[in-house]
């Protein structure tokens, strides 16, 4: 019996010792090249204000807007009224709110709705430059909450000059 546990002993060193020398069976991957990842074109900053004056015009308030749209309608009156249109514009403010812009907006007195002399600006190169909105008066808001202030005015204007060129 001794001789057997020594012959099962001798084979288990035997054939730990061989399974411990083996060598796997590897085929090594080509190495990937691979070129950097291409970075994304930087967009130019290009930023649209809002110049708005107090009611008695002793001082300026400057927003920056996150879209502005003008429209211009034509007239419809048969009754001798004024042939130019309808001018109106939606200014859309990038920035939070102030007390400012609210009272203007609101439309709670008459002394609040006086119309302003408004003008927008932009430094975009294929888009009019300088926009001049005459009797700006306040049409419509919409304000938004929640995780970020947002508002939207409407404004209802006399005349429209962009770039110099009177619209209506």
């Amino acid at each position: 019996m001794r001789i057997r546990l020594a012959i099962a002993s001798v084979l288990a060193i035997t054939c730990s010792t061989a399974v411990a020398q083996e060598k796997p069976n590897v085929t090594p991957l080509p190495a990937v090249v691979s070129e950097p990842a291409p970075t994304a074109p930087v967009a130019p900053v290009f930023v649209t204000k809002l110049v708005l004056p107090d009611a008695d015009g002793s001082q300026t308030h400057e927003y920056v807007l996150a879209d502005f749209a003008v429209s211009i309608a034509a007239g419809m009156s048969y009754s001798g009224g004024d042939p130019r249109g309808e001018v109106s514009a939606t200014l859309s403010l990038a920035g939070g709110l102030d007390a400012v812009l609210l009272q203007w907006a609101s439309q709670a007195t008459i002394a609040e709705q006086r119309s302003r002399k408004l003008t927008v600006t932009s430094n975009k190169p294929d888009a009019p430059r300088v926009y001049e909105l005459d009797g700006a008066r306040v049409l419509g808001l919409n304000l938004t909450g929640g995780s970020y202030n947002a508002m939207s005015l409407q404004v209802g204007l006399t005349t429209l000059t962009i770039d110099g060129v009177k619209m209506n």
